[in-house]
């Protein structure tokens, strides 16, 4: 049986992050994540996204969470949304991220933001999971959506994912069986989300061309696990604006 390691080496990091940014390009995803823990990741969880400056708002949502939860380093990889360059704060909130051009070459924050055009940005942010139970999953999310409402920063774009082992009943406000693609270690995890079966399909195929030559620990075909999740409606609202046309990569 094969040992999974608790964490990526550097090549792994580098394999993993090198195809995940030329298929954000290519218009397979619009983003991709990489969260480390220090102890063993849950199987399935629920996911919800915080941007790094998002203090106030995150202690007011723990303060209302009765369950246990963690909050986990996340750095992501995404097509920036030109509208957050007006977002107020933006200079502070983005001064420590990497904003790539078309071709993957940095842009200073200064230039990025003169252009007004659509980055692949890498930002630190993090990651607020719970673990799945099944039997009052309806009243945390509701209880998530009710939160973020009524805090002191509310989501532009909130995000968040239930992913799953096995199927589960629909939840109101969530899209189900969007899915869920990660490649594993017991402490850290790469995943992102994809609009439907037909991207998952997509990748598959890129996945079965590119990865034959690949170390299969790092970015094998068999390396890489489509799972189940159901995320809010206006995560998909955001997936579906934001991703490219796809453009198959040979």
């Amino acid at each position: 049986m094969e040992t999974i390691s608790n964490k990526f080496t550097l090549e792994e990091l580098a394999t993993i992050i090198g195809h995940g940014q030329q298929l954000v390009s290519h218009g397979y995803f619009t983003g991709f994540n990489l969260i480390k823990s220090e102890n063993p990741l849950p199987e399935e969880s629920i996911i919800i996204h915080f941007l790094h400056d998002s203090d106030l708002h995150l202690e007011y949502i723990k303060r209302k969470l009765t369950m246990p939860f963690v909050i986990l380093p996340r750095t992501a990889f995404y097509l920036f949304d030109p509208k957050y360059f007006d977002k107020p704060g933006f200079d502070i909130e983005y001064k420590d991220a990497t904003f790539y051009d078309d071709r993957f070459i940095p842009s200073p924050l200064d230039a990025a933001k003169a252009t007004k055009k659509s980055f692949i940005v890498s930002h630190d942010e993090l990651d607020l999971l719970i673990p799945l139970h099944r039997d009052s999953l309806e009243a945390i999310t509701s209880t998530l959506r009710q939160a973020d409402a009524e805090g002191p920063r509310p989501f532009i774009d909130p995000f968040i994912i239930i992913k799953s082992l096995t199927e589960l009943l629909d939840i109101t406000g969530f899209v189900n069986h969007r899915p869920y693609v990660c490649i594993r270690r017991t402490n850290e995890e790469f995943y992102t989300i994809l609009p439907d079966e037909m991207y998952a399909e997509e990748l598959r195929k890129y996945l079965k061309k590119t990865c034959k030559d690949l170390h299969a620990g790092a970015f094998g075909e068999h390396s890489v696990a489509f799972e189940i999740s159901q995320i809010n409606w206006e995560a998909l609202q955001y997936i579906l604006n934001r991703i490219k046309p796809l453009m198959p990569l040979e």
